[in-house]
């Protein structure tokens, strides 16, 4: 091969890495808009419906569960009212144990 051939073909070589290089971080950058994206528009933990057991009574009433009214939310009405929610949910027990 010639001068003029093995030139070309580091010329060649060159930009055939400096196009990796581009790709590589035009991946970078979509990926982490990607992630940051998912990350700021992702359903929160906080968003959670929290329903607050606080009586022992075994009782059901449609939407008794009101964090306003003390003693409403037995635990198989807390259950129902969750199972009627469409988003995430939580449980928590004011009731006191063995009661």
């Amino acid at each position: 091969m010639s001068a003029r051939s093995f030139r070309r073909q580091r010329v060649r070589e060159s930009r055939r890495r400096e196009r990796r290089r581009q790709l590589r971080a035009r991946k970078a950058v979509a990926a982490g808009a990607l992630i940051g994206t998912t990350v700021l528009f992702g359903p929160a933990a906080a968003d959670a419906a929290t329903f607050t057991v606080d009586n022992t009574n075994d009782t059901t009433t449609a939407g008794a569960c009101d964090p306003g009214i003390a003693g409403d939310c037995s635990l198989r009405q807390a259950v129902d009212d969750a199972n009627n929610n469409t988003g995430p949910t939580s449980f928590r027990s004011r009731a006191s144990p063995g009661t």
